[in-house]
């Protein structure tokens, strides 16, 4: 089973991202610019850049445009409605119904405030307890929240106050 890891450095075996966005991720920005509401377009973009950027250029290939903005989609809102909790973790069967996607095998999701080794430590224990990852997304993004605790922008994780990691595996 084929296992990637996005971390904040540039791993062995994925390009860093281009200058120029890949023609998928632009097609999904201009869906996001299209189809969600004015007051969460900018958010849901950052966040989709940052959730698609080091996607292997053959994966965002084969992953259906429609897709590809469920799983941005649901994923940002899992991490929205983390609030001013400290962490938030699900797992759940995606459905196209619910979710806008299926995924083979169940997904858990994490976000937390960043800390090393999140991810290290979220698939040694799932391969301790016999279950393997066979995709791992790891976004780091900046954020700022409101004073109910929901995104109001995303932000360059390098450059940001505060950093959040979510994973998605």
């Amino acid at each position: 089973m084929e296992q990637r890891i996005d971390t904040a450095q540039p791993t062995a075996g994925i390009a860093p991202p281009a200058a120029e966005p890949h023609l998928k991720i632009q097609a999904l920005i201009s869906r996001i610019r299209q189809e969600v509401p004015e007051d969460r377009r900018d958010a849901l973009s950052a966040f989709a850049k940052a959730y698609t950027r080091r996607f292997a250029p053959e994966d965002l290939a084969e992953t259906p445009d429609d897709i590809l903005l469920a799983k941005v989609r649901s994923t940002f809102e899992f991490a929205d409605s983390r609030g001013r909790s400290p962490n938030a973790v699900r797992v759940f069967d995606p459905g196209v119904a619910v979710d806008g996607y299926e995924a083979f095998g169940s997904v858990l999701e994490t976000t937390t405030d960043d800390s090393p080794v999140l991810v290290d430590s979220v698939v040694e224990e799932l391969g301790a307890r016999g279950l393997a990852a066979l995709q791992v997304l790891h976004p780091v993004v900046g954020t700022v929240r409101d004073h109910a605790g929901r995104i109001e922008r995303v932000t360059p994780a390098r450059d940001a106050d505060h950093r959040e990691s979510v994973m998605h595996i």
